[in-house]
């Protein structure tokens, strides 16, 4: 099959005869599937410059935009949030201790926040994320709380473990080193990826030991299974999203469309279920519109979309 041809069947171009014929091709092998997912990759990530957009351009001033309007921190809460020192072993979760004050921040649909700590390490804060930490941070114990994405660059301190908590999952202990914790709760999966240093990930149910990630590995901990998978990745790719970049190699539809709706605040409807066993190879910026994004999405998979009154809800259903 000709580049050119599959690139017309990605753009809807021909008749249903030549539509069909191509869908026939791509499905008749996992080297036809991989090649055809290789051009999708190619065409969508060219979409900007067909479009006349700078994307180097667009990204700087994304990027501008959040350092200067998202450094802020939001309410207070009493809560306990205590870690003891016992012979230089930090120890974990008690409850058995008085109650302190403790900072959360927290983003909405459409925002990003940069936080620096008072140990001077840094985290970016991705959109529907919450931090929570004790006001008494860094004096005894580095004990954080995620729900949602986060990029952590964390400076080293031997004698404080920095740990990163998420609800259901894993823990997630470092001395100092830069990775990124993807745990919602309505995900099935905590994703924890390393830049740089080392990291060492928790059963935050039995504090077992699961893994201790070397720089470029991610770890894809099953909330359900209470298991753990090990892969090399790009870690640009995983961390894009904190420069306004949302990529994407050979991914769901459904992780694909949970991310858009977290930064889009909107709510999709899908018609079909096989819409969400889709893949996605590409990239777009968080700067495009929604219409954008999804006239992307249409171009380089077979469905249609269709507002539902408003802006708001967005209903996908398969190209026939």
């Amino acid at each position: 099959m000709k580049k050119n041809d599959l690139i017309r069947f990605i753009q809807r171009k021909g008749d249903d005869k030549f539509q069909n014929d191509v869908l026939k091709w791509i499905n008749a092998s996992s080297e036809n599937r991989a090649y055809f997912h290789r051009i999708k990759a190619e065409y969508v990530s060219s979409f900007s410059s067909v479009s006349g957009i700078d994307l180097e351009k667009e990204y700087q001033v994304f990027r501008k935009r959040i350092s200067t309007s998202y450094k802020i921190f939001y309410r207070f809460a009493a809560v306990l949030i205590i870690g003891l020192l016992a012979g230089g072993t930090l120890l974990y979760w008690s409850g058995n201790f008085p109650f302190v004050h403790e900072k959360l921040y927290h983003t909405v649909a459409k925002q990003q926040m940069e936080i620096t700590l008072d140990d001077g390490s840094t985290v970016v804060l991705n959109s529907k994320s919450s931090l929570k930490l004790a006001s008494n941070y860094n004096r005894s114990a580095r004990i954080v709380f995620l729900e949602g994405e986060a990029l952590f660059n964390v400076s080293e301190n031997k004698k404080k473990p920095f740990i990163v908590k998420t609800l259901k999952g894993v823990n997630v202990r470092v001395l100092g080193t830069q990775f990124n914790v993807k745990s919602y709760a309505s995900n099935n999966t905590v994703e924890t990826t390393l830049v740089s240093g080392k990291v060492e990930i928790l059963d935050n149910e039995s504090s077992n030991l699961m893994a201790v990630l070397e720089p470029r590995q991610r770890a894809t901990f099953h909330k359900k299974e209470r298991k753990i998978e090990l892969e090399t990745v790009e870690t640009d790719e995983i961390t894009s999203w904190t420069e306004g970049i949302l990529y994407y190699e050979n991914s769901s539809m459904a992780e694909v469309l949970e991310d858009i709706e977290r930064w889009y605040d909107v709510q999709f409807t899908i018609e079909d279920n096989e819409i969400a066993l889709y893949t996605l190879s590409g990239r777009f910026t968080k700067d495009y519109s929604i219409n954008e994004v999804l006239t992307i999405l249409q171009t380089s998979s077979p469905i249609i979309f269709e507002f539902e009154g408003d802006e708001k809800h967005i209903s996908l259903s398969k190209m026939n």
